[in-house]
């Protein structure tokens, strides 16, 4: 990691992260990753993950933020190198893969995550069936099993419930809000 922020901060570089599309968590992880550790990049949108991957790979572009899903085969086929992993844990799937975190970028220690919503105003006993179906859902083994064959952690169950998803996503909404804020991102 030290080489790769060392050369990203050489005179007249600007490494090219290429990204599913504007706004997407592959965009806004590279721009939080650029501010992190202050240096410039070009952000190269795709028309989704597989482009940006499939140009990574050719060398058309220097870095990609990809889910575990997408590059986790790519990594372990030796067809990628991985710098670390954006979130507060380590991936069981790649276990020695460090976060950010670790090597000294806190920021980065983040979460990419799924949450199953429902319109506003719909009746408390409604949510509560839906996230019982949910936490039932989640508890099954071969649900498990087959996330993490994804390349994805759950959260803890202690995490899986509408109060914790609603703090959870309102820490999202300010981090992101301030990333978008401070690189001038606009809507396309």
């Amino acid at each position: 990691m030290t080489e790769l922020v060392r050369w990203m901060k050489e005179p007249g570089q600007n490494a090219k992260m290429a990204h599913a599309g504007a706004g997407s968590f592959g965009h806004l992880c590279g721009v939080l990753f650029a501010q992190e550790v202050g240096a410039k990049v070009d952000q190269i949108p795709y028309r989704g993950a597989g482009p940006a991957l499939n140009d990574l790979m050719a060398g058309h572009a220097d870095l990609s933020c990809q889910s575990a899903a997408a590059a986790g085969p790519l990594i372990k086929a030796g067809k990628l190198k991985a710098y670390g992993i954006l979130a507060k844990t380590r991936f069981d799937g790649l276990p020695d893969l460090p976060t950010l975190g670790e090597v000294g970028y806190k920021k980065l220690d983040l979460d990419f995550w799924h949450m199953l919503f429902a319109p506003a105003g719909t009746p408390r006993p409604v949510v509560d069936r839906l996230n019982a179906a949910l936490r039932h859902a989640l508890s099954d083994a071969k649900v498990t099993e087959t996330f993490a064959k994804s390349g994805m952690d759950l959260f803890p169950a202690s995490e899986w419930t509408p109060e914790a998803g609603a703090a959870l996503l309102k820490s999202e909404i300010k981090l992101w809000g301030d990333v978008i804020r401070a690189n001038n991102i606009s809507a396309q």
